[in-house]
């Protein structure tokens, strides 16, 4: 379970990384003339796809070896926490990638989420290895 922290760890670090390289590439549209190239290939948009999808593979990577909650309660806790960091993410990004935020922040907030409940799944077998 260790590798799996560290690898969530390293493609939460690229995922992030390819955020802020969207933040960084974002130009706002031209209201003046027509863009010459699609607006599917701009490098902002890529880089929000990228880190996005690469998101949600540690999402789902950290999910393999999570035990699944029961109790309706945990899901209602983890649906608000969810939430929460949606909302912060979308304040911390919208004023920097602006509609590429409705990629990044749902993504990383379920990601972070999950790399939580994985390093807590971690640090409780370690315990229980220990003890």
């Amino acid at each position: 379970m260790g590798r799996s922290v560290l690898l969530c760890g390293v493609v939460f670090s690229i995922a992030l990384s390819l955020a802020v390289a969207a933040a960084v590439l974002y130009r706002p549209p031209n209201v003046v003339g027509v863009s010459g190239t699609s607006p599917w290939l701009e490098p902002d948009f890529l880089c929000s796809l990228g880190s996005g999808g690469l998101a949600l593979l540690l999402a789902w990577l950290a999910g393999r070896h999570l035990v699944r909650p029961r109790l309706f309660g945990r899901l209602v806790l983890h649906a608000l926490v969810w939430f929460g960091l949606t909302v912060g993410l979308f304040l911390l990004w919208g004023r920097y990638v602006f509609l590429l935020t409705l990629v990044i922040a749902p993504s990383h907030a379920f990601a972070a989420l999950r790399l939580v409940l994985l390093w807590q799944a971690w640090r409780a077998d370690a315990a229980w290895r220990a003890g």
